[in-house]
């Protein structure tokens, strides 16, 4: 598997709501913290857009996945929430820029449909807290997740349980 580049400071991330829909407030949440680590986070243009219960049509979340993937300026997908509506556009996305130059995607829920896809091009993801959450999330959590990403933790170990 490829392991995309850790993050650095200044480095531009995008958020993206190829699910369901997000309001303003949690995208500026997710900005001021993202902020915080010292990163650029730019908003994808349909990223609190409102179709039914999706971030938009079809169209404009597959829009926003593939300027994501394609831009060679971001260097992070951070998926804003889940619910439904990935499964609709992840065969519609050309991951042939973004296989040349990986990058790191975030998310989990509905989200999972692109780490999927990514496992198949040999690509790590990451299964971590969205924006949405990150108001709720604890400290430690988004903590980890930003050492994570910033290459300062580089492999963990979750022991087993009986029931998994």
């Amino acid at each position: 598997m490829f392991r995309p580049s850790p993050l650095q400071p200044g480095d531009k991330v995008a958020l993206v709501s190829p699910a369901g829909f997000i309001e303003s407030p949690c995208i500026d949440n997710a900005m001021h913290l993202l902020r915080q680590w010292g990163l650029e986070p730019v908003a994808g243009k349909h990223a609190v857009a409102r179709y039914g219960y999706l971030a938009g049509t079809d169209e404009e979340r597959a829009e926003d996945m593939q300027w994501a993937l394609d831009d060679e300026d971001i260097r992070a997908i951070f998926c804003t929430r889940g619910g439904y509506g990935s499964l609709r556009i992840v065969e519609k996305l050309d991951y042939s820029k973004f296989q040349g130059s990986p990058k790191w995607l975030i998310g989990f829920s509905d989200i999972t449909v692109f780490h999927s896809k990514l496992n198949t091009l040999g690509i790590e993801s990451m299964h971590a807290p969205m924006p949405k959450k990150f108001g709720s999330t604890e400290q430690d959590a988004l903590l980890r997740m930003k050492d994570f990403l910033f290459g300062n933790i580089t492999s963990y170990y979750i022991p087993s349980h009986p029931l998994n």
